[in-house]
C-alpha cells in the first residue's frame, strides 16, 4: 500500500506491507480518518505504519449509542495505491442483529478520508475475489468490484458476474464477465474450474489479476463495458498430485515457495527450489539440502514467459541499515 504521508520511524518507504486484521483501538495520528456508518454513528480509522519488512497496522474504533464496541475486528478486503476497502460489522437496532458497512480509506494526497460506499450491497459475492481500483491511471474516483461467481455443472464452467461501485458516479451496476477465446484461456478449462484466488492485484487501466499460485492468473478488464476474463498459466510444473502422499490441497499452501506481483504491465513470479533428495514434488521434503529461488516475468499483453534471476541462498544479504 503506498502511503502519502505515513508516521514511519524512517520515513524513507512510500510503500508499506499492510496486516489485513485489523485491530480495534485509537491511534490519533497524520493518517487518522472519522465518518459515520450507515446509521450515524462515529468512526475512527488510523494506521500504525512502519518500514518493511515490518507489517503495519491499521486501528479502528466505534461505539455505538449503547456504548457497545463493534462485534467483530473490522477487516481488509483489498488495498490499491494509496486506498483502502474495509469491511465493518456493527450492532444493528433491531433485535440487536448485525450489519455490516463497506468504506474505502484514501490516503491523501491532502488529507486522509474515509468514504462510505452507498447501499444497495450485493447479496452474495466472493470475498476472495474483492478488488478496489482507480478508474482510470490519473484519477482519484475509484472503482470497487464484488463478483459472484457460479458454477454450472452440466456445462462445466462457471459463470462470473460483477458488481461494481464507482465513485465518480457515486453507483452500482452489474455486468458479466465473459471467458476469453485466446489460446491459453481455451486449454485452460480445467484449470479455470480449479481456480480459487488467493490475492488480488491491480495492473494498469482497469485491469485486475486474480492469482491462484497453484493455478494461475485471471486477468479482468472489470471497467470495460464488455469485460473479459483471460487465463495466464505459471511458468512452472501443475501440481503434483497431493493425493500420492495422502493429502489434498486444503491441506497444503504455496504462500512459503510461490509468490506473484503485478505492477503496471507487468507480471513477477518467484519460486522456491528446494533441493532434496528423492523428491516427488516440493510438497513433501525428506530431508532439505537448501534451495534456490528462481524467477520469470511476462507482460499481461504477451503470453511468453522470461526466465529471469537464479539466486542461491548465499547470495542474500539479510542485514539492513536502520
Amino acid at each position: 500500500m503506498a502511503m502519502q504521508d505515513h508516521p514511519s520511524p524512517c520515513g524513507r518507504h512510500p510503500q508499506i506491507l499492510l496486516d489485513r486484521n485489523c485491530l480495534v483501538g485509537q491511534l490519533e495520528n497524520s493518517t487518522t480518518a472519522k465518518t459515520k456508518n450507515s446509521k450515524g454513528h462515529h468512526l475512527e480509522l488510523s494506521f500504525k505504519a512502519v518500514d518493511p519488512p515490518a507489517i503495519s497496522l491499521c486501528l479502528v474504533s466505534c461505539v455505538d449509542q449503547t456504548g457497545e464496541l463493534l462485534p467483530v475486528d473490522p477487516r481488509i478486503l483489498g488495498e490499491s495505491g494509496g486506498s483502502v476497502l474495509l469491511a465493518f460489522t456493527f450492532f444493528g437496532s433491531v433485535h440487536h442483529l448485525p450489519f455490516t458497512d463497506y468504506f474505502v480509506y484514501k490516503a491523501g494526497p491532502n488529507f486522509p478520508c474515509l468514504h462510505l460506499i452507498p447501499r444497495p450491497y450485493p447479496s452474495s459475492f466472493e470475498a476472495n475475489l474483492v478488488a478496489i481500483l482507480p478508474v482510470n491511471d490519473n484519477s482519484e474516483d475509484f472503482a470497487v468490484v464484488f463478483p459472484h461467481v457460479e458454477y454450472f455443472g452440466l456445462e462445466s464452467r462457471k459463470h462470473y458476474t460483477l458488481h461494481i461501485y464507482r465513485s465518480d458516479a457515486n453507483d452500482w451496476h452489474t455486468q458479466v464477465a465473459h471467458i476469453a477465446e485466446d489460446n491459453e484461456t481455451r486449454i485452460a478449462k480445467r484449470k479455470l474450474l480449479l481456480h480459487d484466488a488467493m490475492s488480488v492485484a491491480y495492473a494498469e487501466n482497469g485491469i485486475i489479476g486474480w492469482i491462484d499460485l497453484w493455478w494461475g492468473i485471471l486477468l479482468c478488464n472489470v471497467l470495460d463495458k464488455k469485460p473479459i476474463i483471460r487465463f495466464v498459466p505459471l511458468p512452472v510444473p501443475e501440481p503434483c498430485d497431493a493425493s500420492e502422499f495422502h493429502l489434498t490441497f486444503e491441506n497444503l499452501t504455496p504462500r512459503p515457495h510461490r509468490h506473484v506481483t503485478i505492477f503496471n504491465d507487468l507480471i513477477k513470479f518467484v519460486e522456491l527450489d528446494f533441493h532434496v533428495q528423492d523428491a516427488f514434488c516440493n510438497m513433501k521434503r525428506g530431508k532439505d539440502y537448501g534451495w534456490m529461488a528462481r524467477t520469470w516475468s511476462r507482460s499481461i499483453y504477451s503470453d511468453i514467459w522470461h526466465d529471469g534471476e537464479h539466486v542461491p541462498p548465499d547470495s542474500i544479504c539479510t542485514c539492513c541499515e536502520w
